[in-house]
């Protein structure tokens, strides 16, 4: 059974093969989606990585202002579900 790597390990040595930065982007997507209302993931227009910071683009300027005020709580949900293969936590959000 030694011979047998959990998938864990399978995936972490296809990812320290591959592009981390763009899996790892993929999957915040899908966070953002899973914890978001209808109402905002339809204003979201892009969400990309930049350091330990998420950059979203929203159509909409008072969104922007209510998402910024929330910060911290949407921060907390994000980063509450175990990232796969060891990745880094968000420490910010960034909208614009």
């Amino acid at each position: 059974m030694d011979s047998i790597k959990n998938i864990n390990n399978i995936l972490g040595d296809f990812f320290n093969n591959h592009d981390k930065e763009k899996v790892y982007q993929a999957f915040l997507k899908v966070r953002w989606n899973e914890i978001m209302p209808y109402a905002i993931k339809i204003r979201t227009k892009n969400i990309f990585l930049s350091d330990q910071s998420l950059i979203i683009k929203l159509d909409s300027s008072p969104l922007k202002q209510e998402l910024q005020i929330l910060e911290g709580k949407i921060l907390k949900k994000i980063n509450e579900k175990k990232f796969p293969v060891n990745l880094r936590s968000i420490n910010k959000l960034i909208f614009q």
